[in-house]
């Protein structure tokens, strides 16, 4: 599903991500450890396609519309967090019914359903990225990149 060869970031001459080979099969999962700046974000967004000035192979198996990266600080819309939850789902055309009963399973699922009604304005940081979470799960990716 992934498959990376003497990949090479450069930002202002300076080698931020540098990986010989990597080669990830669907259905596995990865964990990626290092210090500050040894360049994991920047492995994630190559691997998302959001990074794009970098030298190497990467080739993913799963278009853009399959792939979801969840930042480690992620952004919500305005509204609810049913309606955040349920959004991905609604832009792919699920009906709006289906979409937040499938929304609400998934808040459920991570002790986030009495959030439901209340505003992305007014959640702490842990609790926006179990929102994220929930809707990155929501979709069904291919690949799911945090």
């Amino acid at each position: 599903m992934i498959d990376i060869s003497s990949l090479q970031v450069l930002k202002k001459g300076r080698s931020i991500c540098q990986l010989d080979q990597l080669q990830l099969l669907a259905g596995a999962r990865l964990g990626v450890t290092g210090s500050n700046g040894s360049g994991k974000s920047t492995l994630l967004r190559v691997m998302a396609g959001l990074e794009k000035d970098y030298s190497g192979n990467c080739s993913v198996q799963a278009s853009r519309r399959e792939c979801t990266f969840v930042h480690q600080k992620p952004y919500l819309l305005r509204g609810s967090v049913l309606y955040n939850v349920s959004y991905g789902l609604c832009a792919r055309g699920e009906s709006r019914a289906a979409a937040n009963k499938l929304a609400m399973q998934w808040l459920e699922k991570l002790g986030m359903l009495d959030f439901a009604d209340r505003s992305t304005g007014k959640l702490s940081g842990g609790e926006i990225r179990r929102v994220a979470l929930a809707r990155a799960f929501a979709i069904a990716p291919k690949l799911l990149l945090l």
